[in-house]
């Protein structure tokens, strides 16, 4: 049998990430023309010129709240899409995004390094916005809101024994959590009573999952599951509204 060993080679492999996108802003800005505050961010940067450009991924964390973990929130394909606008961040938070490129040299995928931008949107009330497609279009702005109730619902049963002893309660592992507020629709200088109960309407009627917001800090996905309307006066209305929270996440990958 033939028997020896090999040589070793040293094989160098160089590779050239692509070019750093610039001039990476963020924006604070409004969504509806009837919502008072700013409450979504807007990004923006310079048009990438390499020839191999395959996708701009766009990643976003959070100094503290519901979003510290890093996650992708967008991949562009288009070379001249250079906005990107999230419309749910939580209020009084500073976040920070994260954009870079991914381009094909030589058959090989790289990404560059990626340039950051930070901002802190904060607002004064409740934010209820539609996810997907329709968030640009489908939210409500409320500023007048009584004591906002949020439960945690565990799903159980209790079993009681025809004998008469204790029963037992057989609990599920499943937990979420419900928000349920009052809130007034006055006519004021953005909008009219109508216009606001139109906005809860639209929400409700588009039947998608929803982003709940509020001045706190607080941040929940769910599903509208109460709408109640009473009107007191002309142009004045009161709504009950109560939203189930729901699985949802908003990585793209």
């Amino acid at each position: 049998p033939l028997s020896g060993s090999s040589g070793i080679i040293d094989i160098t492999a160089a590779f050239t990430p692509p070019a750093t996108l610039t001039n990476v802003t963020a924006s604070a800005v409004k969504t509806v023309g009837t919502n008072p505050w700013t409450t979504a961010v807007t990004l923006s940067w310079d048009q990438t010129s390499d020839a191999g450009f395959v996708v701009y991924i766009v990643r976003r964390s959070a100094d503290s709240g519901p979003d510290t973990a890093e996650i992708v929130v967008a991949r562009i394909t288009s070379s001249t899409t250079v906005t990107y606008t999230d419309y749910t961040p939580a209020s009084g938070i500073e976040y920070t995004y994260y954009v870079s490129q991914v381009s094909n040299g030589s058959g090989s995928e790289l990404e560059s390094v990626r340039e950051s931008a930070a901002i802190e949107v904060t607002f004064g009330g409740v934010i209820i916005t539609a996810v997907g497609a329709a968030a640009s279009t489908t939210q409500a702005a409320l500023r007048y809101t009584a004591e906002r109730l949020e439960e945690r619902v565990i799903d159980e049963v209790v079993y009681t024994p025809l004998s008469g002893s204790n029963p037992q309660t057989i609990r599920s592992a499943t937990r979420y959590r419900t928000i349920g507020l009052d809130a007034a629709l006055p006519l004021d200088t953005y909008s009219t009573a109508t216009q606001k109960k139109n906005e809860l309407e639209d929400l409700d009627a588009a039947n998608v999952t929803v982003c709940y917001r509020d001045n706190t800090g607080r941040k929940l996905f769910g599903r509208i599951s109460d709408l109640t309307f009473t009107d007191q006066i002309p142009d004045w209305w009161r709504c009950s509204l109560s939203i189930r929270e729901e699985n949802y996440t908003e990585a793209v990958d």
